[in-house]
């Protein structure tokens, strides 16, 4: 068996006890690759809800600035032109 890093691996035709470590190395990895999706998966819905809510305050800021200048439009030409502060 030689040792890579501090990893042990079988050489070819190993013993049955350097099958154990290999399989112990497989649930570790396993186990740290689940644990490194799930830490993904967190940040992933954090940032998407912290997305959604910076969304929803552009929107009421844009809803805000476009009741704000739809007075100035209509008043200016009598009547809103095409396209005049529409999203």
């Amino acid at each position: 068996m030689s040792v890579f890093g501090s990893v042990p691996t079988p050489h070819a035709g190993g013993t049955p006890e350097a099958s154990v470590n290999v399989r112990d190395l497989a649930t570790w990895r396993e186990s740290h690759e689940l644990r490194a999706l799930r830490d993904t998966i967190a940040l992933y819905r954090d940032c998407a809800a912290d997305l959604a809510m910076r969304n929803a305050q552009l929107q009421e800021e844009l809803d805000d600035l476009v009741a704000r200048l739809q007075p100035v439009a209509v008043g200016r030409l009598g009547t809103r032109t095409r396209g005049a502060c529409r999203r």
